[in-house]
């Protein structure tokens, strides 16, 4: 299976991804930014903004996600499913444990439009992932690769 993304924004990897959670009526697309550096996987506020994210349908979580621009409010959105576009097909992935970080006020904050939702090591750690910015390649794959 090979997931094939692309580079945006800053020249950083980016996947889209099918989001589907039943409790919440969610089917919506999302793009991702690759992250290497975050834990987990997460929608960031604007995002969950669009997708008009139930809050009060969420458990919180005490301590929150902290990252560069500090600790946000983050909720946990249980039993989510990511559904990756392939070369042959559909790639579904069962998130048991899918973040959701709420903006700090009724209005996102400049610096909150801009926190992407962040495709984690929680789900890399299962793949490789290929990048080279030369051949603008960006692929997520279950294969074992040798090099």
């Amino acid at each position: 299976m090979r997931i094939k993304g692309y580079f945006g924004q800053f020249d950083a990897p980016y996947v889209k991804a099918r989001i589907i959670c039943k409790q919440l009526g969610i089917d919506e697309v999302i793009i991702f930014l690759v992250d290497l550096g975050a834990a987990v996987t997460l929608i960031g506020p604007p995002d969950a903004e669009r997708l008009g994210i139930p809050y009060h349908l969420l458990t919180k979580i005490r301590r929150g996600v902290s990252g560069v621009g500090g600790r946000a409010k983050t909720y946990l959105m249980p039993n989510a499913q990511l559904i990756f576009k392939t070369e042959t097909g559909k790639f579904k992935a069962n998130i048991n444990r899918l973040f959701v970080l709420r903006a700090s006020s009724r209005e996102l904050s400049a610096s909150e439009k801009l926190i992407p939702s962040l495709l984690g090591r929680d789900f890399l750690n299962q793949m490789a992932l290929l990048t080279d910015k030369r051949q603008e390649l960006v692929l997520i794959t279950d294969e074992f690769l040798t090099v």
